[in-house]
């Protein structure tokens, strides 16, 4: 360390402003929104004890839980958390003193001023610290949760839909990967190893990059095991997928800070039986914004596995005083509404109404039915004003 530089000024100068709480955007791509505020509050505070001239010695200064709540409007139960964490990564020093005991910090200017003159960009610090820095070896891409390989996919500007699995992803991603080590100069290409006479394994990493890139000589030396995997696009069982959404369901379950228990799951894959995955994530996050707006609810967790074992909406008190609201959700509702009948009820609904629409549409029914499996949301938009009407006929005489 060089003491002959005051990394102190350096950063101060750069960072702080009189009036303001001025969050660098490297800090906060780096460290995250917390750590960046609490941060710029304490270089703040650095500041106007040294215009002050009342900084200790060894340049640290005191302050309180007390101050850090009110001018950051941190959380108190996340500030223990954050000191802890700062101190970790060696942004602060912390210590105890005086009479009454206050807690005194002092701030690693030169590992800020780092960060500030780091050549990355602000997009790749705020990926690494959101992801990792590790290198991207298939065993790391398959620890990853669902929702951190959709953001993986962002960083390598890979497109994705809603609709698309964790496997989805992984496969996606690897096929990126080898793409991009095929045409690297550190690795042979898979052009160049087709006109080897001897027997080649895989070019390059994946079996996806020899699949999509070389020419069918190379495909020749593959693995049968490798040339499946790079044909198949995509033939997964309902099971294996089944278990991809419910590991997307119980991340959303912990942003909800709910357990994602074996009833709980039970009801989501009932709804996933008539919704697709993206409706029952917006009935999901709809469902449990309206609950917590709710002051009178007690228990949150409760009502919402409640609400949703029965695919029912929450309906607050602003919304009973205006009948078209309801009458809204009602109807947005008619295949939740329908999915809790009982199978025989319900499946004689969907009859009547697939034969209505039939006879009105002038189509075989077998068309219909197609359209089901095929294309879900079309088929739910088609059969929706049909079974409005016989739900509600239902409903009369039961």
């Amino acid at each position: 360390m060089n003491n002959n530089i005051n990394w102190d000024i350096i950063f101060i100068n750069t960072l702080s402003q009189e009036s303001n709480l001025f969050i660098n955007k490297k800090i906060l791509a780096k460290f995250g929104l917390d750590l960046a505020v609490f941060i710029s509050f304490l270089a703040n505070q650095y500041n106007y004890y040294l215009k002050e001239n009342q900084l200790m010695e060894d340049k640290s200064f005191f302050a309180t839980d007390d101050d850090i709540f009110l001018f950051t409007n941190m959380p108190r139960t996340r500030i223990t958390s954050i000191k802890k964490q700062a101190e970790k990564l060696g942004l602060v020093q912390l210590k105890k003193a005086g009479q009454p005991v206050k807690t005194y910090y002092k701030l690693n200017f030169e590992l800020l001023l780092t960060v500030l003159s780091s050549t990355e960009s602000i997009k790749d610090l705020a990926y690494n610290r959101a992801l990792s820095e590790e290198k991207l070896t298939e065993d790391y891409i398959r620890t990853l949760s669902y929702r951190d390989l959709r953001l993986l996919c962002k960083k390598l500007s890979i497109s994705y839909n809603g609709l698309s699995t964790k496997e989805d992803y992984i496969n996606k991603i690897l096929k990126e990967i080898s793409s991009k080590d095929c045409n690297n100069s550190n690795f042979i290409t898979c052009a160049d190893k087709s006109h080897t006479h001897e027997k080649i394994n895989v070019c390059g990493i994946s079996a996806h990059a020899c699949a999509d890139k070389s020419h069918t000589r190379v495909r020749d030396f593959c693995t049968n095991h490798n040339i499946n995997q790079a044909n198949i696009k995509s033939t997964k069982s309902k099971n294996h997928d089944n278990v991809d959404e419910l590991d997307f369901f119980e991340n959303l379950f912990k942003e909800f800070g709910i357990n994602f228990t074996k009833t709980n799951k039970n009801s989501v894959l009932k709804l996933r039986k008539k919704l697709s995955l993206k409706e029952v994530e917006n009935y999901l996050i709809e469902t449990y914004k309206a609950i917590t707006e709710n002051n009178k609810v007690k228990n949150v967790a409760a009502l919402f596995s409640n609400k949703i074992s029965k695919g029912e909406r929450q309906i607050n008190e602003r919304q009973i005083n205006n009948p078209n609201m309801i009458k809204e959700e009602i109807i947005d509702d008619i295949f939740l509404l329908i999915d809790c009948l009982d199978e025989y009820d319900r499946l004689k609904l969907e009859e009547k109404a697939i034969n209505y629409l039939s006879l009105n549409r002038k189509t075989d029914v077998e068309f219909i039915m197609n359209i089901k499996e095929k294309n879900y949301s079309m088929y739910k938009s088609l059969l929706k004003p049909y079974l409005e009407k016989f739900y509600k006929e239902f409903k009369k005489v039961n």
